[in-house]
């Protein structure tokens, strides 16, 4: 009967100690998906916020792109893709990247695209100097910051926006998480962690969308 007990405490023990590393690693997992998200409002930013590209927004001077944007512009700012947008719609003009191929990705610059002329995105960008949320483009989900576009200092009235985008990666979720990590687009409505077997505990985590919707979920492991 002793020994009962005994085993019974120890395992009641393990498992809380088990259950707190658990929601100690959501909390990275969460952390780090909201820190890609600072990251790329931080960096619509640095374009938004710039003489050149609320002129650009303004009158359309294609030496601009010419000048500013490449492959190897965007890959050095560590993003995907890029994209210039007015309120009124008379100019969309969006970039993006594969980056292992090292051109432009035509299907994803369409699909990010039509993203930023949803009447959604359009609606909260015209209310929100800046927001960022993850959306999903083809097989990926990609992390987004969108700043509304003034002059340096801050002046000019409210024409458009910028929008910038970095694809989730695995080497991202890795260092994070200490454990390989993927994502997948099945949405639970509990999103959390399973015992899967004796030996490792399954876990997911919503990545969330600019509806409040989840676009996709995290995905990893962990021993136990």
């Amino acid at each position: 009967a002793i020994t009962l007990i005994i085993s019974s405490m120890v395992s009641s023990q393990f498992s809380a100690i088990e259950k707190t590393d658990v929601e100690a690693s959501i909390s990275r997992a969460n952390a780090m998906l909201s820190n890609l998200r600072q990251v790329m409002a931080s960096k619509a930013a640095d374009y938004a916020i710039w003489d050149d590209v609320y002129e650009y927004l303004s009158d359309g001077n294609p030496a601009f792109i010419d000048a500013n944007i490449s492959f190897d512009s965007l890959n050095s700012y560590d993003v995907n893709g890029i994209g210039f947008v007015r309120f009124d719609e008379s100019r969309t003009d969006v970039f993006y990247y594969d980056r292992e191929a090292g051109e432009i990705d035509a299907e994803l610059t369409s699909q990010l695209t039509a993203f930023v002329q949803s009447d959604v995105v359009l609606a909260k960008a015209k209310a929100e100097e800046q927001f960022s949320s993850y959306v999903r483009l083809g097989g990926k989900i990609a992390a987004i910051g969108i700043v509304q576009s003034r002059r340096s200092d801050r002046s000019g009235e409210l024409i458009g926006f910028v929008v910038v985008a970095r694809e989730l990666e695995q080497a991202q979720m890795r260092d994070a998480l200490q454990v390989e990590a993927g994502y997948d687009f099945e949405i639970s409505k509990d999103p959390g962690f399973v015992i899967a077997d004796a030996n490792r505990i399954d876990i997911r985590v919503n990545i969330g969308a600019i509806d409040g919707k989840p676009v996709g979920a995290l995905t990893y492991h962990v021993p136990r």
